[in-house]
């Protein structure tokens, strides 16, 4: 059976289960099967359907209600699998004693502060970036470090005062893999509080995977924790989760001198090539990531990107365009950068940071709603976000690029035509 047909075979106990956890019902038989499935040999179909179909629609929602359900969820479903073989580990941590109460808080007593990865890219930048600026320019001038993967800690390897723990999450992983990496962080948490009081570690938990959004404990003995429920907090109002992180770290740690933002940090050897991609006297550079991550519903139907990249041409634009993830990702890049007039656009292929750093010297950027429209956002580039696959108008504002210079968001509707799309990005540019 392929990874394809494993997947739908669980598509449907999926669906009920989320449909019941929305509408009240029982849900409860459903989740159990998931969670048992999930810890035997289809583990990975079923966990790819327990994530992707139940748990992210309803953190995408941004409603308190299904944030509960959320967490229902989860709770049980550690219960189903905890005694499983193989979870003895994870079964162990759940069973220890609660944190003993830390001291009073006492933000100058700060001495260590861990901020974990909300996993992907764009949240990395839209949000734990925000909480990375406020502990680095926190008067306490605490040690700080910054748990996860590889990628991310990429973005603001350029920053020395940010120390990396890595901490990788398999977003494509088994539900065993990705608890795995929560008691990988419990132990290098632990290492980072060795020879500090009571109450001189700070974790700072922006809403993250590694935590299940805030379920699983992570805090050493009489250490500080605090969490930003991001799906509750301001919950009756619209705005960026990066201008609601900023809030809510005011409200805990106190005003300085400006409110944070979104950030980067690329590496030095990436923003040096970047100037490579400085296009000649006269000429200006757009840079074009139209990459999905998997997700077709953020795509807008052909023949859209070409004719977006025909239209940029048109206004006197070169364009590196982002090979993107995956072999897929990069097949269709290619062939976009193929059918343009010669000399107009070129192919990017290398990671994440050194497409960042080409956007460091771009005039504007193009793209779905992805990573590389937080990072533009983040730099104060011009950019147009077109924004399609949004569940909800909520989860549209959450979601939208904010931070030097918000993007510009062209939201698309579901089904909307290709053509109108194209005519209302025409407007825009």
């Amino acid at each position: 059976m392929s990874a394809e047909q494993q997947r739908l075979r669980f598509a449907p106990l999926a669906a009920e289960c989320l449909e019941a956890l929305r509408t009240g019902g029982r849900w409860q038989p459903a989740a159990d099967a998931l969670a048992r499935a999930a810890r035997a040999e289809t583990a990975l179909a079923a966990s790819r359907a327990l994530f992707g179909e139940v748990v992210e629609p309803l953190a995408d929602s941004f409603d308190p209600a299904q944030a509960e359900a959320y967490a229902a969820l989860f709770e049980r479903v550690l219960t189903t699998i905890r005694s499983a073989p193989g979870f003895e580990a994870i079964d162990e941590a759940l069973a220890e004693s609660p944190n003993d109460a830390p001291p009073a808080f006492d933000p100058r007593r700060i001495r260590r502060a861990v901020v974990l990865s909300r996993v992907t890219l764009g949240a990395d930048i839209a949000v734990t970036s925000v909480f990375l600026r406020t502990m680095l320019d926190h008067p306490a001038r605490p040690e700080v470090f910054f748990a996860a993967g590889p990628k991310n800690l990429a973005m603001f390897a350029g920053e020395p005062r940010v120390s990396g723990i890595q901490t990788p999450y398999p977003r494509a992983g088994g539900l065993r893999e990705r608890l795995l990496v929560w008691l990988d962080a419990r132990r290098a948490i632990a290492a980072a509080a060795d020879g500090l009081a009571p109450g001189e570690l700070l974790i700072l938990d922006p809403d993250s995977r590694i935590t299940q959004l805030g379920l699983l404990p992570l805090a050493p003995l009489q250490q500080h924790y605090f969490a930003f429920n991001s799906r509750c907090y301001r919950e009756g109002e619209d705005g960026p989760l990066g201008a609601l992180a900023a809030e809510w770290l005011e409200e805990h740690f106190g005003a300085g001198d400006r409110p944070p933002l979104p950030w980067i940090a690329p590496p030095p050897a990436d923003l040096e090539q970047a100037q490579h991609w400085r296009p000649t006297a006269g000429a200006k550079l757009a840079a074009i990531n139209f990459g999905v991550g998997g997700n077709a519903a953020k795509s807008v139907a052909a023949p859209f990107e070409k004719e977006a990249a025909l239209a940029l041409a048109e206004k006197g634009f070169v364009m590196a365009v982002d090979a993107g993830f995956g072999e897929e990702e990069e097949r269709r890049a290619a062939e976009l950068v193929d059918s343009l007039p010669p000399g107009t656009a070129k192919l990017h292929r290398g990671s994440f940071s050194s497409f960042a750093a080409v956007l460091s010297v771009a005039d504007l950027f193009l793209g779905y709603d992805s990573g590389a429209a937080h990072a533009a956002a983040a730099l104060g580039i011009r950019a147009i976000d077109v924004f399609a696959g949004a569940p909800t108008e909520r989860m549209r504002s959450r979601w939208s690029p904010w931070g030097k210079r918000p993007a510009l968001v062209l939201p698309v509707d579901q089904g909307e035509a290709a053509e109108n799309v194209l005519w209302r990005l025409r407007e825009l540019l």
